[in-house]
């Protein structure tokens, strides 16, 4: 199929090769018309299928992750509220004397029950997040992977064509 812009000029033909003469513009209105073309269609290839299927993993991963971040953070077992109205419950003796005990002993003591619990359940999520976080970047990585290959096959028929 040529264009008017080529009228009098040689093309060649993209199947065989061969050099062809395309006629003056006066010969090219004497020619019948070449049906139109339909347009390609994309088409959904493997490669989009796993840039698909990485993407899905990556969003998957990255929300777990995300809403396990409160379990990695923690809460603390007693707010500041919590002592404040402790301490406003008390009076002053007993106030001074637990300050007292608290300055000798030290903040280095071991940690209750409850706090262990907290804790083991903070370091699993933490490992957890990070596992997470990995397969979230390892399916965008092949999500951007498998797009390219997809990308670079199809213009490798769009060249070739």
């Amino acid at each position: 199929m040529v264009t008017a812009g080529q009228a009098g000029d040689e093309v060649q033909c993209p199947a065989c090769r061969t050099r062809l003469t395309v006629p003056r513009l006066g010969g090219l209105a004497a020619l019948e018309r070449a049906p139109e073309e339909p347009s390609p269609r994309r088409q959904w290839t493997v490669g989009h299928g796993w840039g698909f299927a990485g993407l899905i993993v990556a969003a998957a991963a990255l929300s777990a992750a995300l809403g396990l971040r409160p379990w990695v953070v923690g809460t603390p077992l007693v707010g500041d509220a919590e002592i404040r109205a402790a301490v406003a419950a008390s009076d002053i003796a007993t106030v001074h004397r637990a300050y007292r005990d608290m300055a000798r002993s030290g903040v280095y003591r071991p940690p209750l029950p409850e706090e262990a619990r907290s804790q083991r359940l903070a370091r699993s999520a933490e490992a957890f997040s990070w596992l997470l976080w990995t397969l979230a970047a390892g399916g965008v990585a092949v999500a951007a992977i498998a797009f390219g290959l997809a990308a670079a096959a199809r213009q490798r028929v769009v060249d070739e064509g």
